[in-house]
């Protein structure tokens, strides 16, 4: 995201046509180096992850459906982020000050964004 401020991981998000496809992908990022951390839910999709050294993520890729309200909601998040400053500015903040806050604690992190993310989805669709 142009102007937002990250952590050294890249976040991205794959979307498939049918629960069924997940396997195929995961066989392919498996065979390119990518560790399979399982199906997350709702709190990531089908996660996939790989490591620059043991325990240092380099790349999140998340797999949900096309049809799945986590996909919706990611495209919604992202256009908002890039439409709107004030939005971006303050999801900079929120981001820098917990990063702050839990340096080394990832789902602390995480868990940290996420009324801020379903006050922003609010606005626009109702978030399942």
């Amino acid at each position: 995201m142009p102007g937002l401020i990250s952590k050294p991981i890249i976040d991205i998000a794959i979307a498939v046509h049918s629960r069924e496809s997940i396997a195929a992908v995961v066989k392919r990022l498996t065979d390119v180096g990518y560790i399979d951390r399982g199906d997350q839910g709702a709190s990531g999709g089908y996660l996939m992850v790989k490591e620059s050294e043991p325990n240092v993520r380099i790349f999140h890729i998340h797999i949900v459906e096309k049809a799945d309200t986590q996909w919706r909601n990611y495209i919604i998040f992202r256009d908002c982020l890039r439409r709107d400053a004030e939005t971006r500015e303050e999801y900079a903040r929120l981001k820098k000050t917990l990063a702050e806050k839990f340096p080394t604690d990832r789902e602390a992190y995480t868990s940290g964004k996420e009324q801020f993310i379903r006050t922003v989805l609010g606005k626009f669709s109702p978030v399942e």
